[in-house]
């Protein structure tokens, strides 16, 4: 498994708390998913023939972090902690795949069918650290987070698959 980077949109409010303590509950667009790829080097007498298969599974979520955010330091640059709780809800997902040798296929698409084996629900943590500066009436700011789901995502009767979402974001934005 490989991560499979994607956008993600973030809309959020900070409420004071205290002097450094504030909540940041958030809503998100975050793209979720990982990428399989194999392959083999065929020779064919003094040529080499690559053929190989790439297969992405991408999920689009609706997340809701509710956040507490504590400035480390004051002054015109500040870093900064969050950390809480998150809901998401897997609103689409497909399966695309891809086979390779000389050239690539067209990518075959496959819609996933969420309900029954498969979860849209994901109860998870955040945790991350960021850096905002000072930037005319607003503060400029950047933000590394890691997610890191509680919910088993795929639910097989026989087989135990322990399936949850894990995920790494860095952020860019204006508050």
């Amino acid at each position: 498994f490989h991560p499979s980077p994607g956008p993600t949109g973030a809309l959020f409010l900070e409420i004071p708390v205290s002097e450094r303590v504030s909540f940041r509950p958030e809503i998100a667009y975050v793209q979720k998913g990982f990428v399989v790829r194999e392959g083999i080097d065929l020779n064919l007498g003094g040529f080499t023939l690559p053929l190989g298969a790439r297969i992405a599974y991408q999920a689009q979520a609706l997340e809701v972090p509710l956040l507490a955010k504590v400035n480390l330091t004051d002054g015109p640059v500040q870093p900064y902690l969050i950390a809480g709780p998150a809901v998401s809800y897997t609103l689409d997902g497909r399966v695309r795949t891809r086979a390779t040798a000389l050239i690539s296929t067209r990518p075959i698409d496959v819609d996933v069918d969420y309900g029954g084996n498969l979860n849209r629900w994901d109860f998870s943590a955040v945790g991350g650290l960021g850096l905002a500066m000072d930037a005319g009436p607003g503060k400029l700011f950047i933000e590394g987070r890691y997610t890191h789901g509680f919910t088993r995502q795929v639910q097989v009767p026989v087989v135990n698959v322990n399936v949850r979402n894990r995920g790494v974001g860095v952020s860019v934005g204006y508050s």
